[in-house]
């Protein structure tokens, strides 16, 4: 419920967003507003494909998905290498419909190996509770983070030729290091969350 709030404020305001977040011009804010709504929607159908992922691997249907992935993943690559140009409007909505008859696909092996969803939050369960403190202050963490990363972009952007290269490679650094501190202990955590 909270993702789809969020999905749709970002989609309402994301000229605001765009506009506050670049110090780019209008017409760049023009074309990232137009895509945004369709990566946000595509970022959604990721998101719910992990669920019917999660629940495949645990019926011991590994291959499934990832042959799905394989499928979609040739698919898009063979277009845009058969197309004479594609415009990134174009690849967008590409990427997009695979996204979304991949989900659809999985879906249906899903619903077909017994896959039922109920949404049933008990918040005043202890366990729902417990969950809610240890996973709350990960997605504040990343969420700073990305903000960080964001803000680099944004003031190398208008520092000159060149900056946003250093910055990218010194934010791959700092990923690295982060993902070998962070990723261990998301190793260790996540599993006691689900």
């Amino acid at each position: 419920g909270a993702a789809l709030i969020l999905l749709g404020v970002s989609v309402v305001f994301r000229r605001p967003l765009l506009t506050l977040f670049s110090g780019n011009s209008a017409q760049f804010v023009e074309v990232a507003s137009n895509l945004m709504a369709l990566v946000l929607f595509g970022q959604l159908i990721t998101s719910l494909n992990t669920v019917s992922t999660a629940f495949l691997h645990c019926r011991d249907c590994f291959n499934i998905p990832k042959v799905l992935a394989l499928i979609v993943t040739l698919t898009i690559t063979i277009v845009v290498f058969l197309a004479d140009s594609l415009s990134i409007y174009q690849y967008a909505i590409l990427t997009f419909v695979m996204l979304l008859i991949e989900m659809v696909v999985q879906y249906v092996v899903a619903i077909r190996k017994g896959f039922r969803y109920a949404p049933c939050i008990l918040l005043k369960d202890p366990e729902t509770i417990r969950m809610f403190r240890v996973f709350l202050p990960t997605v504040f963490g990343s969420g700073v983070y990305q903000l960080t990363l964001m803000t680099d972009s944004m003031i190398s952007s208008t520092l000159g030729e060149g900056n946003i290269s250093i910055l990218s490679y010194s934010g791959a650094i700092s990923g690295m290091i982060n993902t070998v501190i962070a990723g261990n202990i998301i190793l260790y955590i996540y599993p006691k969350i689900a």
